[in-house]
This record gives C-alpha cells, sequence and structure tokens, in this order.
C-alpha cells in the first residue's frame, strides 16, 4: 500500500488479491420464439466477452454454413463451418473490433471435431484454441453485484483452449405439395469447457465517484490471469432449406481462476446460411 496525501494505492498479484430428449417436430412458436427474443437482453459487465458456443448442425459430409450473430454486449461474431469425408468437421469464428466501444475485444479461433447421425439426432464433439486482445476504458462504468460501481481500464491479450460437445435434433416440412422441404428447424443443448490464458494483463480499477463512497484508492493488477468455467448452451434455429434464423442462450460457471468481471448469461441472435 502506497500514500500520497488522499490517494492510496493498492497492488493486487495472482497470489494475493484483495478484490473482491428432444422432439423430432417443426419447433412451435412457443419454443422458437422465446429463445430468439432473449438474444434482447444485457449480460453483465464484463472485461472478457464470452463468445457464442459454435453449434453446426451437419447430417452428411460436404456440407457447410457461414453465420452472423450479434450478441447481448453488441458485439459481432462471424461463423462458418464444414463437414469432410468420415463426419469430420471444420469450425472458425471472428469477433472484430466495435467502433469507438470503451469495452471492446477481437477474437479468432479455430476447432476441429467429429459428428455422429443417428435418424434426427445429431451429435457432435469439438476441440479447438482461440486467440485475441481485450481492451477497457477510458473510465468504464462497471456495475458490479453487491459492491459500488467501479471504474476501470485496462487491456490484455489471450489465448483460450476449449472442448465441446452438443446433440441437436433437425425435422423439415413440405407445404403445399412440394416434394422438397420447405421449412427446417433444429434444437439442440451443449456444453463447453474453455481455459483462458490472459497475459499482458494490465488493469486499474476504483470507485466511481457517483456512487458517494469515500473510498479513494486505486487497485491496480499487472499478473497474468487464468481461469477455467464451463459454458452451458441451448440453441434454436428455424426458416427455409438454405436461411435460417438463429438463437442461443449461453450460461456462463466460473470454475476455477480468476473470474472477476465475466459474464454469466449471454444470449445471441443472427443468421445462418446452409449449403
Amino acid at each position: 500500500m502506497l500514500s500520497n496525501g488522499p490517494l492510496s494505492i493498492r497492488v493486487t498479484s495472482r497470489h494475493k488479491q484483495t478484490r473482491v430428449m428432444m422432439r423430432t417436430i417443426l419447433f412451435p412458436p412457443s419454443v422458437t420464439i422465446p429463445i430468439l427474443l432473449l438474444a434482447g437482453l444485457s449480460s453483465c459487465v464484463t472485461n472478457y466477452f464470452v463468445d457464442p458456443v459454435p453449434t453446426p448442425v451437419f447430417t452428411a459430409p460436404w456440407q457447410g454454413s457461414v453465420q452472423a450473430n450479434l450478441s447481448s454486449h453488441g458485439k459481432l461474431f462471424f461463423e462458418a463451418a464444414g463437414s469432410l469425408p468420415s463426419n469430420l468437421v471444420v469450425v472458425a469464428s471472428r469477433e472484430s473490433w466495435g467502433h469507438d466501444l470503451i469495452n471492446d475485444q477481437e477474437m479468432t479461433s479455430i476447432g476441429f471435431g467429429q459428428f455422429r447421425v443417428r435418424d434426427h439426432l445429431t451429435l457432435l464433439a469439438l476441440g479447438g484454441f482461440g486467440a485475441g486482445s481485450q481492451r477497457t476504458g477510458p473510465n468504464y462504468l462497471a456495475r458490479l453485484f453487491n459492491v459500488p460501481a467501479r471504474l476501470v481500464d485496462g487491456s490484455s491479450d489471450f489465448h483460450k483452449y476449449f472442448l465441446e460437445v452438443e446433440g441437436a435434433t433437425t425435422d423439415s416440412i413440405n407445404l403445399f405439395g412440394s416434394a422438397n422441404p420447405v421449412l427446417t428447424s433444429s434444437l439442440g443443448f451443449g456444453g463447453r469447457i474453455e481455459y483462458l490464458d490472459r497475459y499482458r494483463f494490465n488493469q486499474t480499477s476504483r470507485v466511481a465517484p457517483s456512487t458517494g463512497y469515500s473510498d479513494t484508492s486505486v487497485t491496480i493488477e499487472k499478473d497474468p490471469k487464468h481461469s477455467l468455467h464451463l459454458d452451458l448452451v441451448s440453441f434454436v434455429s428455424v426458416g427455409i432449406s438454405f436461411v435460417q434464423l438463429y438463437g442461443q442462450i449461453l450460461l456462463c460457471f466460473p470454475l476455477s481462476g480468476y473470474r472477476e468481471y465475466l459474464d454469466f448469461f449471454v444470449a445471441t441472435a443472427g443468421v445462418r446460411l446452409a449449403f
């Protein structure tokens, strides 16, 4: 603790941180619409944007999809996936810097896996790697539960490693006597274990003056941060054969390591093009 007049600086280290079954049907509006609408909800304050879990649904080799998603952070995520012989799958995703955001992030990830099809049920297992950077501030107002709001400034680079499993059902319906399916839908659930390694981590925070608290201390964190968390997701898509509306709900559960300013809830809505 260093002191100079009314201002105190508290430095933290990694060792001593002071701070705090699915049915085969065309899914009705009672299932689809709530999931899509929930994508308008906002997540908690974060200094790492948990990205949507990639959820491609393939039933045969040489299929593909591209997708644009808008998350409840207001961030755009782009995803491309394809199936290969032997039911292998490759997935890539990209999140770019926003425009004039005081809490922002960019990231690129890639994953490889394999799928299995049993009747209308598709099972998928993926593993992958990602890398990116994050920046916060100047004077980003972080409103946390049960503690005074804080002004946060910081930046970091990160690597992430993930393992994912999912299961999804698919269905289609013919309309007006058509020989080919007109509408298609999918509904699925999945989980992802992610290890996050944040290096070149540099963050300062202090109690916001607007809170009325007299605490003028500044918390400085410079040590690398490591965390392990579990993401549980549900997702739905519905539309014509080649274009579907897509929605995903993600719940994030910290398991170990650094967990401050981590999302708990993320909603995503987007459009998927399948071919």
